[in-house]
């Protein structure tokens, strides 16, 4: 066809595995913190907007406060197996 003069190579290289790594862990990631965000009880939002408070600062100040260790927690966990992923076309290429 001549669009491209070379095959692409794709195969064992960084972006492959950064591809490979936001397809495998993302949706884990969401879901979990889904099921997390799905524990916030109701009464303390809706006396946080009886009190006042717009739709961003509930989020920002109570339930991203209540849940952010959890969160840190998975985003460690996911870079954590990110960089041992990165370690892997280096193993492989030789």
């Amino acid at each position: 066809m001549g669009i491209i003069k070379e095959p692409i190579t794709l195969l064992y290289t960084d972006f492959s595995i950064i591809i490979g790594s936001v397809y495998l862990f993302l949706p884990t990631m969401v879901m979990t913190l889904i099921g997390v965000l799905e524990n916030v009880d109701d009464d303390i939002l809706e006396a946080a907007s009886t009190l006042g408070l717009s739709p961003i600062k509930i989020f920002l100040k109570i339930i991203f406060l209540y849940h952010y260790p959890g969160c840190l927690l998975e985003v460690f966990l996911y870079l954590l197996v990110r960089l041992q992923l990165t370690r892997l076309p280096n193993y492989w290429r030789k």
